[in-house]
């Protein structure tokens, strides 16, 4: 390891330190490429809740189904009180890759009619904000507020006339979902197949959302790393 020796105040501002964020970022995306292992964790926690969804009869899954009341109505409404250390952290996993899970309908049991992503690109308490904050079934299962024809849901007070036009449009966002005997089942909107890869979600921690331009083009260059990575 170097060790650097500053004869004077002025030689200290010749160097500087560069923040956590641009260091753990992928060299594609501006950064240095050194990885960060809390979000590694984190997007390796989430695996097991897709493991949890695809071994239904396993044994370890009926246990955390009676330990943890994950049907009422899926495991992101599980609470972590009392829960093991290893269980709070696929909870808190299952919090961050909530963004990116989409739910196809079965027979609407397991998914939460506003708050799970189901129909469209977001979830319906986001995409019809006003009726969900006056409404009053918040959490529960699409099974519970709709049978494929009538639309089930309650308000704390009366809606204006506008609050009137936004039901109708979330009636006409829903009406085309018929329930029927097979279960929900989920999908991960972050790859083509829509099955779970841990890459996938740690690259949507380390880029923030931000991509840059001409980032590719810089490490292309044939010059000392020392400019590439002040570039």
């Amino acid at each position: 390891m170097e060790h650097f020796l500053w004869n004077n105040t002025e030689d200290r501002h010749k160097y500087h330190l560069a923040s956590w964020q641009l260091v753990a970022q992928k060299k594609e995306e501006g950064g240095l490429g050194i990885p960060d292992l809390r979000s590694l964790n984190l997007a390796l926690l989430a695996s097991w809740i897709f493991r949890y969804h695809l071994h239904k009869n396993a044994i370890w899954v009926k246990i955390v189904d009676f330990k943890y009341n994950t049907n009422d109505p899926n495991i992101f409404c599980c609470p972590d009180l009392g829960s093991s250390p290893f269980w709070q952290g696929v909870l808190w996993a299952a919090q961050a890759a909530h963004m990116g899970i989409r739910w196809v309908v079965g027979n609407g049991k397991k998914v939460r009619f506003w708050e799970d992503q189901w129909v469209g690109n977001t979830s319906l308490a986001i995409m019809f904000w006003p009726l969900y904050v006056i409404n009053e079934q918040h959490g529960k299962a699409i099974s519970q507020v709709w049978d494929g024809h009538e639309l089930m849901l309650t308000f704390r007070r009366n809606v204006s006339e506008t609050l009137m036009s936004m039901w109708w449009e979330l009636y006409g966002v829903i009406e085309g979902t018929i329930l029927h005997d097979d279960e929900d089942q989920i999908l991960w909107s972050y790859t083509s197949h829509g099955t779970y890869a841990v890459q996938s979600l740690y690259a949507s921690f380390n880029c923030r959302g931000v991509f840059p331009v001409y980032t590719h083009a810089i490490w292309k260059l044939v010059i000392p790393p020392r400019v590439q990575f002040f570039l």
